[in-house]
């Protein structure tokens, strides 16, 4: 009897335990040949498998539990950056013990900050100026900013040796 137009030789009706788990593989991104190869069937029985409507849809499934389950890393992260922050206080007032424990509290907390973005600083820069004038020069200043109104009255007082 002739196979009718359209119809596959074979096509899954439903799917047993074997059938499930190579959906299963196959959602998380493993070859055809190694599924073949690790449940001991043929790759033709793997490939029929992942090609049948059945199957498609309990994958279709499959892929959207895992998507439901999938959590957002960075915003957990930033949920327990409150509770890290707590204990990076609790050592700087000195209120950890220095067990084992509260080293390992400590180390956590400072990785979910770093992760959650915000890291240790590792450079701090500062450009300071230094300027060497004498105080001639300082009064001659003074002396136009008070023509030019900016400065109603400046006194000097000579540091001595003591306050230097």
């Amino acid at each position: 009897m002739p196979k009718p137009p359209g119809r596959k030789k074979y096509e899954l009706q439903q799917l047993n335990p074997v059938h499930r788990e190579i959906a299963r593989r196959s959602v998380l991104g493993e070859a055809v040949s190694s599924i073949a190869k690790a449940l001991g069937v043929t790759r033709e029985m793997v490939s029929y498998t992942i090609s049948s409507p059945v199957t498609r849809e309990y994958m279709r499934e499959l892929e959207a539990q895992r998507d439901a389950s999938t959590v957002n890393v960075g915003q957990q992260l930033r949920s327990l950056s409150p509770k890290a922050i707590g204990v990076l206080t609790e050592a700087l007032d000195g209120d950890m013990g220095g067990r084992a424990q509260d080293h390992l509290r400590f180390k956590a907390a400072t990785e979910v900050l770093d992760r959650a973005g915000y890291p240790k600083l590792t450079r701090s820069e500062a450009t300071v100026a230094t300027v060497h004038t004498s105080i001639d020069h300082i009064k001659r200043l003074a002396e136009e900013m008070r023509g030019e109104s900016k400065v109603v009255d400046v006194k000097f007082q000579p540091l001595d040796a003591k306050t230097k």
